[in-house]
C-alpha cells in the first residue's frame, strides 16, 4: 500500500512517519454511527486507522441527511442499516483498510466481544446507558476511550484512560434522571456543532493512537458554537477525590447486566427499540412472508419493515415496525414503550421456551426450543406456532417425569411437546398444552 495518500498528515510533526505506521497498526471499536459516528468513522479511515470497528443498531432515515454526513438519500430509499451504508461509503474512500461494519445493538452481552482487541473505544452513541455500559468495559479490559456528546449547539469531550484518570462514573456517578437533561428531542442538535465536537474527539483519538496518550490532558472540554464559547474543566484529581464505585471498587452494573433495560425511547424519532431477552436468529425471508397479510412489507437483506396502517393498530399514525435477524425490532410511530411492546408482541412475537423429546438412535435427548406464539387475530387462519418460528438449541436440560408418556407417543410415529410455562392456555395445532399428559 502506498502511503503518499497520507503525505500531508506525516507531514504533520505530531504524526510523522512512525506515527503513520502507528495508525496503520490499531484496531479502533465505534459505537453508533449517527451524527457523531460518522465524523468519526469518516476522520478514523482517512487517516488511515488499520482496523476500524462500525457498530450500529439503527437505519438510515430522512431526518439523519441533516447532519449524517456518510449518508445520502438513497440509503433511505433502500432502508440501509447506517454501518452498511457507511461502510459502502468508506471503502471508496480508502480501500486499503479493513472497515468492519456491525448491525447490532451493543449491551453487557455483546460488548467484550466488539472490544476485544482494539487499542481505542469511540463514543458515537446517543443515550448514557450505554456510554456507561462502554466505562465499565474499559475499565475491565484497561482499554482508553473518550466520552463525547451533543445536544443544540453544546458538545463535550473527555478522554478517559482506566486507572490514570477519571471514569465517567467518577464525573457522573449514575445516569442523569428521565427528563433532567435537555435532548435532541427538547433542544434539537445543530449539524456544525456535531461537526466541531466529532472533530475534536477524533483529533483526541489520533493523538492517542500515534503513542502520545501521556500528553493528552485531563480535561472535560465544552463547546458552544452558535455562542463562540469554549472552556475546559481540569479532572485531573477528580479520580482521587471521588469515592468510585466503579473504578475504585469494581463495580460493573452495566456489564453485569443489572443496570439494562428492554426497551429503548429512540432520541428525536417518536420510536422505541424493542430488545428480546435473548437474541435470535430470525430467518427475514420467512418473517416478510409471514407479515404480508398484516401490512405493507418491504425487505433487504439486513432487515424486514412493516408499516400498519392506523385502522389496524388502534394508534392515531401509521406504525412501522422494522425487525433486524437478532429480533430487535424498532417501533416507529410512538414513543410509549408499553405500546410498543404490545406491537411487537402481536406482529412479531412472544418469545416462550418449551421443551421436546426427541427420538435420536433409539434414545430419547432433550431439546430446548424457543418459539414464538401469535396472537390469534394478527394472522387469522393460521395456527399460534409455525415450524419455522423454531429455533433449536441442545439443551443439557434433564427432562421432567414424562419420559414414559412421550416414549408411548413416539412409539406411534407422533411428536410430542409438553411444558408448564403456560397457565392453563393451550397452544393449538402442535400437540402443546400446559398441564396433564401430553396430547398425542
Amino acid at each position: 500500500m502506498s502511503i503518499s495518500r497520507y503525505h500531508k498528515q506525516m507531514l504533520f510533526a505530531g504524526i510523522g512517519a512512525d506515527g503513520q505506521k502507528r495508525l496503520a497498526e490499531a484496531r479502533v471499536l465505534l459505537v453508533g454511527c449517527g451524527a457523531l459516528g460518522c465524523v468519526l468513522a469518516d476522520a478514523m479511515v482517512r487517516a488511515g486507522v488499520g482496523h476500524v470497528r462500525i457498530v450500529d443498531r439503527d437505519f438510515v432515515e430522512l431526518s439523519n441527511l441533516q447532519r449524517q454526513i456518510l449518508f445520502d438519500e438513497q440509503d433511505v430509499a433502500d432502508h440501509l442499516p447506517k454501518v452498511i451504508a457507511a461502510e459502502r461509503r468508506l471503502r471508496r474512500v480508502n480501500s486499503h483498510i479493513t472497515i468492519e461494519p456491525i448491525v447490532a445493538d451493543v449491551d453487557h452481552t455483546n460488548i467484550a466481544t466488539l472490544a476485544s482487541g482494539v487499542s481505542l473505544i469511540l463514543d458515537g452513541t446517543d443515550n448514557f446507558e450505554i456510554r456507561y455500559l462502554i466505562n465499565d468495559v474499559s475499565l475491565e479490559t484497561g482499554t482508553p476511550w473518550i466520552f463525547t456528546g451533543c445536544t443544540g449547539s453544546v458538545g463535550q469531550v473527555m478522554p478517559i484512560f482506566p486507572n490514570h484518570s477519571a471514569c465517567l462514573r467518577c464525573l457522573m456517578p449514575s445516569p442523569p434522571p428521565p427528563g433532567s437533561t435537555e435532548t435532541c428531542d427538547t433542544a434539537g442538535v445543530l449539524g456544525p456543532a456535531v461537526n466541531v465536537v466529532a472533530s475534536l474527539q477524533a483529533a483526541i483519538a489520533l493523538r492517542i493512537l500515534v503513542g502520545q496518550r501521556l500528553q493528552v490532558e485531563q480535561k472535560l472540554s465544552i463547546v458552544d458554537v452558535w455562542t463562540g464559547s469554549f472552556r475546559s474543566i481540569d479532572d485531573s484529581q477528580l479520580r482521587d477525590q471521588a469515592n468510585c464505585p466503579a473504578c475504585k471498587h469494581g463495580e460493573r452494573l452495566w456489564l453485569h447486566g443489572n443496570q439494562r433495560s428492554a426497551s429503548t425511547i429512540l432520541c428525536g424519532r417518536n420510536a422505541v427499540q424493542i430488545t428480546p431477552a435473548e437474541k435470535l436468529r430470525l430467518s427475514l425471508p420467512e418473517l416478510a412472508a409471514r407479515l404480508e397479510s398484516a401490512g405493507s412489507v418491504t425487505s433487504n437483506p439486513f432487515l424486514v419493515r412493516l408499516t400498519v396502517s392506523p385502522a389496524s393498530t388502534e394508534n392515531e399514525n401509521d406504525i412501522e415496525l422494522t425487525v433486524f435477524p437478532d429480533g430487535r425490532a424498532i417501533i416507529r410511530g410512538t414513543n410509549d414503550p408499553s405500546v410498543a411492546r404490545s406491537l411487537y408482541s402481536r406482529y412479531i412475537g412472544t418469545l416462550i421456551t418449551v421443551f421436546l423429546l426427541f427420538p435420536l438412535a433409539h434414545d430419547f435427548q432433550p431439546f430446548l426450543l424457543n418459539l414464538h406464539v401469535f396472537e390469534s387475530s394478527t394472522f387469522p387462519g393460521t395456527h399460534s406456532i409455525q415450524p419455522h418460528d423454531l429455533r433449536v438449541a441442545v439443551c443439557d436440560v434433564v427432562c421432567c417425569d414424562r419420559l414414559v408418556t412421550a416414549r408411548q407417543c413416539f412409539s406411534r410415529s407422533r411428536p410430542c411437546w409438553h411444558s408448564g410455562l403456560h397457565g392453563n392456555r393451550s397452544l393449538g395445532g402442535y400437540g402443546l398444552q400446559s398441564a396433564g399428559r401430553p396430547r398425542c
